[in-house]
């Protein structure tokens, strides 16, 4: 035990030689670049190739005889990209590529199954498939590396990954694989929130009243050892959490699952211990009299709440890129599971990639809207056909604002309900608007419907055509589908189809029985602006802009109140914003009547309707005041693989650090300045 403990005292000495540190960081360097980098720099070729095949596939047709759908049929080999691809398996299997309607019916897996053998043996299917996560992972375990070197604890490293290694093939000898990546990934990150703290404190340290106080911080988090709960927490569920899902559900759903349940865990975790060390921090020390100590040295009240919080802010960074990292991973581990055999296995390994695993914006038809003579024609001629208004002499101010709403929703009903085709009538087309960047970026469109018919029996198949005008005189093109009652449905169709004014044109033939019909947000173009890898970076960065405003918040409470009284102001400050959305939501049907339409002769009647009244108006005011915090869903984007645009994180970050944290650290140091602190009662 002594050697290996003097072996250890040797390494940690041998690492502050300047010219040792060197070797070590370009040795890794080297590793990783002859690793990650050459994964990275495949990837990249994979991936150009892949889009090169989609746009060739998916603008082809046989109907069109074109020579690439021409050459696939007869020799199952097409050229893209310069390359010639396929072979005769291709050609064997014509008839499920081909659609009736001449198009490849399942471009995405004609390029995998000619991309088969163009990616490394050695490396992770899912890591060659993705080249900004190949080249962000190189990157980003460059630097970690370099910072291990920096801070002399390459050694530590050398440790951590032989115990995790050796623990992880003992679980994987014993069939226990998913366990095994378990082991090694609570291992490695725990090892890494710890670096991670201690560069923070290396960061903080030296002179200076704001990052001396943040660095005690710091120290306390570490002493209480509430940060450390939450790494352990999450690093134990975040394994358990997969292991939870249904295996027997699509792969798709349980990636989505998933992200929304670690990802708020995560979120809640942080944001309850923010809250409660931010709460600690300061009521404590005033209530045991350390903030004598303080206030006797040259810092300013302003400068020491100033430095509580970037403590309380530093650690949020580190816990958050900790939790975030181990999500993400997770997420490539689950997306890499094998799916259902067959169809359905394609169409749901298809619709993960395209529809979870992306960054997507979308655009909704453009709907005709009633204007106020419309309405007026439509009010009085109500007025006129009805025996019961026109004895009142007409509508009050209420019912024609009920009546109004009620012709605008039927109006905009009708707008979203295709009866069933007849033969030599125009169709009637839907227009997308805004489509210019998709245009611009190329690729391909994803059309997402849900269609309602009848009783919306899940067991019957209708079908439907969609035509799309591609306009300057070329004929439009007709694209059939099956359609499930109440169940999504998605298809690509080329970005060239966009007009030059960034509109698309495109009808629905209704070849059903029955009327269809959709709601508002069932019928929407998606397209693909950036990816998932960066898509999740920017979420990261917004709930971390979130738990930053409520260490500012824990902070400000308890400068004012003592440490169980702020805990619960701060906490049901926390929870009144995430409740705000569905506060709104609520508001928009519970409504209490107006004061013209209660009897006040009825006592019980009064009293409800004004009980009614105080509880809409506070639920008004908390969601006016609280409204935003909640608004910022970051998770809920990347479940709906929705693009989360860089204008909204730095609006997150213009709200919740300058305007919310500033107020409230502004707050807190005015109470300090006005809180008599040097009170004695002459016992303790």
């Amino acid at each position: 035990m002594t050697k290996l403990r003097d072996f250890w005292r040797w390494s940690e000495r041998v690492q502050d030689r300047f010219g040792v540190r060197v070797v070590l960081a370009v040795l890794s360097i080297v590793v990783i670049g002859g690793s990650l980098g050459q994964i990275a720099l495949r990837a990249t070729s994979i991936n150009r190739d892949r889009n090169a095949i989609l746009e060739a596939l998916t603008t082809t047709s046989l109907m069109a005889g074109d020579d690439v759908a021409r050459s696939l049929k007869e020799k199952g080999t097409f050229e893209a990209g310069g390359r010639e691809w396929g072979d005769v398996s291709l050609r064997d299997a014509s008839g499920a590529i081909f659609g009736p309607d001449g198009r490849v019916a399942i471009p995405l897996e004609v390029a995998e199954y000619c991309l088969r053998n163009e990616a490394p043996s050695w490396a992770p299917a899912w890591l060659v498939t993705q080249p900004q996560t190949a080249r962000l992972g190189a990157l980003s375990i460059s630097a970690f590396v370099l910072l291990v070197v920096l801070l002399r604890g390459f050694h530590e490293l050398l440790l951590t990954g032989l115990l995790t290694a050796s623990a992880a093939f003992l679980a994987r000898s014993l069939g226990l694989l998913d366990l095994g990546w378990a082991l090694a990934g609570i291992g490695v990150l725990g090892w890494s929130f710890l670096l991670l703290l201690r560069a923070a404190r290396t960061g903080l340290s030296g002179r200076g009243g704001i990052r001396a106080t943040a660095q005690l911080v710091l120290m306390e988090g570490a002493r209480t050892g509430l940060p450390l709960v939450f790494i352990v927490v999450m690093l134990v569920v975040l394994p358990l959490i997969p292991l939870s899902l249904d295996p027997e559900a699509p792969l798709r759903y349980r990636v989505q699952t998933f992200m929304s349940w670690s990802l708020g865990l995560a979120f809640w975790l942080a944001a309850l211990m923010t809250l409660l060390l931010g709460c600690s921090t300061i009521a404590t020390e005033i209530r045991d009299r350390q903030i004598w100590q303080v206030v006797t040295k040259p810092i300013s009240r302003l400068r020491w709440l100033v430095g509580k919080w970037l403590g309380l802010a530093v650690l949020n960074f580190v816990l958050t890129a900790t939790s975030c990292v181990s999500i993400f991973f997770f997420i490539q581990y689950l997306r890499s599971q094998p799916t259902a055999e067959g169809l359905a296995g394609r169409e749901d390994s298809f619709l993960l990639q395209e529809t979870v695993l992306t960054a997507r914006a979308g655009a909704f038809p453009t709907w005709d809207e009633l204007d106020s003579e419309q309405l007026g024609q439509r009010i009085a001629q109500i007025e006129e056909t009805d025996p019961e208004i026109r004895a009142r002499g007409g509508m009050g101010i209420n019912e024609r604002r009920a009546a109004v709403q009620e012709l605008r929703e039927l109006h905009n009903s009708l707008q979203r309900t295709v009866p069933p085709a007849v033969a030599g009538a125009p169709p009637n087309y839907f227009v997308f608007n805004g489509l210019s960047a998709a245009k611009d970026l190329g690729g391909t469109l994803t059309i997402r419907s849900i269609f309602h018919i009848l009783r919306d029996d899940e067991h019957e198949r209708y079908q439907c055509r969609f035509i799309f005008d591609r306009g300057g005189g070329q004929q439009p093109i007709a694209v059939d589908q099956t359609f499930v009652p109440t169940m999504s449905h998605v298809f690509q169709v080329p970005a060239e189809w966009v007009d030059d004014e960034g509109s698309l044109r495109m009808a629905i033939q209704n070849l059903a029985p029955a009327a269809i019909n959709f709601d508002p947000d069932d019928l929407e173009i998606l397209y693909r602006v950036s990816s998932f890898e960066s898509n999740f970076l920017r979420a990261a960065l917004v709930h971390w802009s979130k738990l930053a405003f409520l260490a500012a918040l824990a902070v400000a409470c308890a400068t004012a109140l003592g440490f169980p009284v702020a805990c619960l102001a701060s906490i049901t400050i926390f929870l009144a914003g995430s409740a705000a959305p569905f506060l709104a939501r609520a508001l928009y049907w519970y409504a209490p009547a107006a004061m013209n339409e209660i009897d006040f002769s009825d006592t019980a009647a009064g009293i409800s309707w004004v009980f009614e009244v105080i509880i809409h108006q506070l639920a008004v005011g908390m969601t006016w005041a609280f409204g935003a915090f909640g608004d910022y869903d970051p998770t809920g984007a990347l479940v709906r693989g929705r693009h989360l645009p860089w204008s909204e994180v730095f609006n997150a970050f213009a709200r919740m650090l300058l305007f919310w944290t500033g107020g409230s650290l502004l707050f807190g140091w005015r109470v300090l300045t006005r809180r008599q602190l040097a009170i004695y009662s002459g016992s303790g």
